[in-house]
């Protein structure tokens, strides 16, 4: 689920990943039911010319422990900025 905004140069999007039910196998080899997993996000670009992009993106904005495979948590609440340079 994604909803996204842009004007001139600016975009900017809010979204979420949302597994309800979710199962992993373990060491033995059994199915097993995971808790649900709901990760919210906001990602952001500026362009400030043709050839020059600022990011800046906001993850796990609830800070909730996800796993969304078994064994591999994600990370809790996070940002990450960034610029992009096209030559």
């Amino acid at each position: 689920l994604i909803n996204t905004y842009s004007e001139n140069d600016l975009s900017i999007s809010i979204g979420g990943n949302f597994e309800l039910e979710n199962y992993g196998i373990n060491f033995k080899d059994e199915l097993f039911k995971m808790k649900s997993y709901i990760d919210i996000y906001i990602e952001s670009s500026y362009n400030i010319s043709d050839n020059l992009q600022l990011n800046i993106n906001f993850n796990n904005i609830l800070n909730r422990y996800n796993e969304r495979f078994f064994m591999y948590p994600e990370l809790g609440f996070n940002f990450i900025a960034g610029i992009k340079w096209i030559f």
